[in-house]
């Protein structure tokens, strides 16, 4: 799809045609070491780094909370841009975890998005919740069979709103024209095509926490830096509330 032809569409329905594919990524208390099923290599390999490289700093920060995040049933929701899983969108959910030696790590659960389906344009949680609730039953599992495992996940959330697999949608740029010299007008027209452009390259970390009484969101270019995952982590997991960020991420 040409990327000026949004601007001619009606919003998109958010429903997937057939079951979307879920996929699976991180660690489980069954298990040796890393539970993978339904992940591109590339996406894998980023959130591996990238995890690999901020939480250690993040259990510093935590500091004596870091034990009570470990065990906590609260998540994190997210979205991310194109340009993070090889031109494809993608949104999930991840709460703390570990291997069945006790080493923590999160637990991952991701499904194609839309690229309207960033959350300033499509806020809907449905997913969200369902997703939570799926992973929660993951990790209360004594071992995952992971082919099984990544169907029934197919099965149970494939065709929730604002999945869409496939990258044809996916653009990093636009151009558009109209019959009209009001280009004020047009400008005006074109903001939310900009916003799913300029969002191929950004992700969006927020929480829904009911028992600290309180929700947050993080949107930053590339991934969180150890200092903003560390304020999510705690904003989602904790029994209090946690104080503001910055806005400026």
């Amino acid at each position: 799809m040409s990327p000026e032809h949004r601007l001619m569409e009606q919003p998109p329905a958010f429903v997937p045609p057939g079951p979307v594919p879920v996929a699976l990524f991180g660690k489980h208390p069954g298990h040796g070491d890393f539970v993978s099923a339904g992940m591109p290599d590339g996406l894998a390999r980023l959130l591996s780094d990238w995890l690999g490289s901020t939480l250690g700093e993040v259990r510093d920060l935590l500091g004596p909370d870091w034990e009570g995040v470990t065990r906590s049933p609260g998540g994190l929701r997210f979205w991310l841009g194109a340009a993070f899983g090889e031109g494809q969108a993608w949104r999930g959910t991840m709460r703390m975890s570990g291997d069945k030696v006790g080493r923590h790590y999160p637990l991952v659960l991701l499904q194609p998005s839309a690229p309207d389906g960033l959350p300033l344009i499509f806020p809907s949680q449905e997913f969200y919740l369902a997703a939570e609730e799926a992973l929660g039953d993951l990790i209360d599992q004594a071992v995952l069979a992971l082919p099984e495992t990544a169907a029934a996940l197919t099965a149970r959330l494939g065709q929730c709103p604002g999945a869409e697999q496939g990258t044809l949608r996916h653009e990093h740029m636009f151009w558009a024209m109209k019959q009209s010299s009001d280009v004020a007008e047009l400008c005006r027209e074109v903001g939310m095509t900009d916003l799913v452009c300029g969002a191929t390259a950004r992700s969006y970390w927020w929480f829904a926490n009911p028992r600290a009484g309180q929700s947050g969101i993080l949107g930053c270019q590339g991934l969180p830096d150890a200092q903003a995952l560390a304020w999510l982590i705690a904003g989602s997991s904790g029994e209090h509330a946690v104080s503001e960020g910055s806005e400026d991420q």
